[in-house]
């Protein structure tokens, strides 16, 4: 009976990878331009990046080439974090490689508190990734703007792309054990 189990979870396991929700995650670069006025509490740092988590409902195929509406996402500058749950505009375009690499992108969320408008911004085609939290005006080095930014020019991050072949080997291992004690038996 063990040994069924076993190997319905292992069959399971093999049919499930393209199936199941699945995670991206982003590390930019540091910051290399900061902004901070005295009118918006905190400040970026030289040490701030822009973070992302997106889980999709599917892995990015090869070749891929459009925007995707996540299941979930964390936009994070190290100052703000912007959730699906919170954002007002939120969209994420991705292309991929052969293998499934994510190589160009753009993601994007904002909201709006009652005092400030948020934005995190990275996009890999631009070259030029960012966090700012504005007062008034836009993201941008106009001196009539109020607003606090870190910015990485030129976009260096990196996705870490998931491995569904690791459920793979699972899959096979499980199976094995369960063709192993079945001849045991």
């Amino acid at each position: 009976m063990k040994s069924k189990i076993l190997g319905l979870l292992a069959v399971g396991l093999l049919a499930s990878p393209a199936a199941m929700a699945i995670t991206y995650n982003y590390v930019g670069a540091n910051f290399s331009y900061i902004v901070n006025s005295d009118l918006i509490p905190g400040e970026y740092t030289t040490s701030m990046r822009v973070t992302a988590s997106v889980t999709l409902d599917a892995p990015l195929e090869s070749g891929f080439s459009g925007f995707v509406t996540p299941l979930s996402f964390s936009l994070s500058d190290g100052r703000q974090t912007i959730t699906d749950a919170e954002a007002t505009v939120s969209s994420f375009g991705f292309e991929t490689d052969a293998s499934g690499g994510i190589f160009n992108w753009l993601i994007f969320a904002s909201y709006e508190d009652t005092q400030y408008s948020r934005i995190i911004v990275a996009f890999r085609s631009g070259v030029v990734e960012q966090g700012c939290i504005l007062k008034t005006g836009a993201c941008d080095e106009n001196a009539e703007n109020i607003f606090d930014a870190g910015r990485a020019d030129p976009a260096a991050g990196v996705w870490s792309v998931p491995e569904p072949g690791t459920l793979a080997l699972l899959g096979l291992g499980l199976a094995g054990l369960a063709a192993a004690r079945r001849r045991k038996q």
